[in-house]
């Protein structure tokens, strides 16, 4: 099957360009010929999945696949112009249907033979910040790194985003990047401080017994905001579990390997 995938910016390191990135690779192993577009696509294919979808264009008889990542932001909105829509989250789904569109879930794709555990440490060592958007969020952990007197990180090499991940201990921020941590057997909590927040807040620690209740909003927070603390980060220094990131590694391969999710997305249109 020929499948072209489309979203705007691919060079972006961003949670829907690395969505886009991982399922082509997943696609590719099961035998797909695969293209990735920027913004536009005009061809042949089998079948065309747009992220971004209220900026993101094809033109084509194949059927076409909407991806909507967030309804907070307008790029990701559905339009009319699709022969089926994807949430990555249930959050997302509800959201959409207040604005007339029906969708399916399927989870965010994380490749598990690349976000995988390796050599887990007894203690903390080291956070890492998977951001570089909050100036207060990152004050913040440098703050409660310091008084713990363990390394603080953030993002070096965006383009292998795994060697800093398996580099930490506990990592912080929302979304995908979370998902990507636990595979590697973190322990991770939720919390940032965007551009469209009023504060540093997230769902704060992420506990295996929770973990399918904070898939419903992507593990954002956004269903059960709290404030993310000095403290609470210094809690989640002294009382890190490899035991804990195990679990949590676990459970994402059972939910969210991506060559799983590609075939949820050929089973799509096939039904």
């Amino acid at each position: 099957m020929k499948i072209a995938l489309v979203n705007w910016n691919l060079n972006k390191v961003g949670g829907s360009q690395s969505f886009t990135h991982t399922l082509a690779t997943a696609f590719e192993q099961l035998g797909h010929s695969v293209t990735k577009h920027d913004t536009h696509f005009e061809g042949e294919a089998d079948l065309v999945i747009l992220s971004q979808p209220s900026h993101c264009t094809a033109l084509t008889n194949a059927p076409i696949i909407q991806v909507s990542h967030s309804s907070f932001v307008p790029l990701e909105r559905f339009t009319n112009k699709s022969s089926y829509r994807v949430s990555v989250s249930q959050e997302i789904k509800q959201l959409e249907e207040k604005l007339g569109f029906d969708s399916v879930v399927i989870n965010n794709p994380i490749d598990t033979s690349i976000f995988k555990l390796l050599n887990l440490r007894e203690k903390c060592g080291r956070v890492l910040y998977m951001s570089h958007d909050g100036a207060l969020a990152r004050e913040t952990i440098q703050s409660a790194c310091r008084k713990k007197s363990v390394d603080f990180a953030m993002i070096e090499n965006s383009h292998n985003i795994a060697e800093d991940i398996h580099r930490a201990d506990v990592c912080i921020g929302i979304g995908r990047c979370l998902l990507e941590a636990m595979a590697c057997g973190k322990n991770v909590i939720s919390g940032d401080h965007r551009n469209w927040m009023d504060s540093f807040k997230g769902a704060g620690l992420i506990e295996p017994d929770r973990y399918t209740y904070h898939t419903r909003d992507n593990f954002s927070g956004r269903l059960s905001p709290r404030e993310v603390t000095e403290q609470m980060i210094i809690d989640a220094i002294e009382n890190y579990d490899p035991d804990r990131g195990i679990k949590l590694s676990k459970l994402v391969k059972r939910t969210h390997d991506a060559k799983a999710i590609a075939r949820q997305y050929l089973r799509l249109i096939s039904n």
